[in-house]
């Protein structure tokens, strides 16, 4: 929604067997306003169907299942990023292992392949994402400056068929994805991130979670882990997608 806003032509690609991101798109369709991209839903065959759909569009972005090994290895086959989400804890950043093995294989078929991780489902007020930090030293990948944080948004956008920016504009969640979009560009060859510095400076600024940090937590995490691929999954150049992969 946000390289929407910002002009550019998006393709967002449903990977995940779940549905999700298919299902928002329906929604988006009807109630999300003038900024919504393109969403259509691809499995196992991706790499070779995508490429050709690709070519109109200057992003395109794939939500991957977390653990679906054939789906994720056809989204590395055409993918110039990978974003791999990871929760907060030293344990959620173990946990993570799987996943970055498979982009050291796809890797080894493809060397220009990049890839970073995303601390999701940080609670505010915390410091527990720099453990994550440090456990992710480890595993070899560079970890994205910008996190993203349990907030109400996150759970209320997908349901009006909006993004963050689009349901709640100066909302902290926005900023957060504002400068998590702006960021993601610079690492882009095709991003064209100059001059499109979010104004509003680092997105670390407190939001109440809504009821109880509790009550709201699995409800919030849920989403994270299902929805959140809408921007992280797999960042797509439509400039470097080839049939042959």
């Amino acid at each position: 929604v946000v390289l929407v806003e910002r002009g550019h032509r998006v393709l967002l690609v449903d990977v995940d067997p779940q549905g999700s991101v298919k299902r928002w798109g329906d929604v988006a369709a009807v109630e999300g306003g003038e900024h919504v991209p393109t969403v259509t839903a691809h499995g196992a065959g991706l790499h070779r169907h995508l490429p050709p759909l690709a070519a109109s569009y200057d992003h395109v972005l794939l939500d991957c299942p977390p653990r679906h090994g054939e789906l994720q290895r056809a989204a590395l086959a055409v993918a110039d990023l990978a974003v791999l989400p990871c929760g907060p804890s030293a344990i959620d950043a173990w946990a993570l292992a799987e996943s970055v093995d498979l982009v050291r294989e796809a890797r080894a078929m493809r060397p220009e392949l990049a890839a970073v991780v995303l601390i999701t489902r940080k609670l505010p007020r915390t410091v527990i994402g720099a453990r994550a930090r440090h456990a992710l030293v480890e595993l070899g990948l560079p970890v994205l400056e910008q996190e993203i944080t349990l907030r109400v948004t996150y759970q209320e956008a997908p349901a009006a068929g909006r993004g963050p920016t689009t349901y709640d504009p100066p909302s902290a969640a926005a900023r957060e994805v504002r400068a998590l979009s702006t960021e993601l560009l610079a690492l882009d060859p095709n991003g064209e991130a100059e001059g499109e510095v979010d104004e509003d400076g680092p997105a670390d600024q407190p939001e109440a979670v809504g009821q109880s940090e509790g009550d709201c937590g699995d409800h919030a995490a849920a989403f994270i882990e299902g929805m959140l691929h809408l921007v992280t999954e797999c960042w797509l150049s439509a400039h470097h997608l080839s049939p042959e992969g």
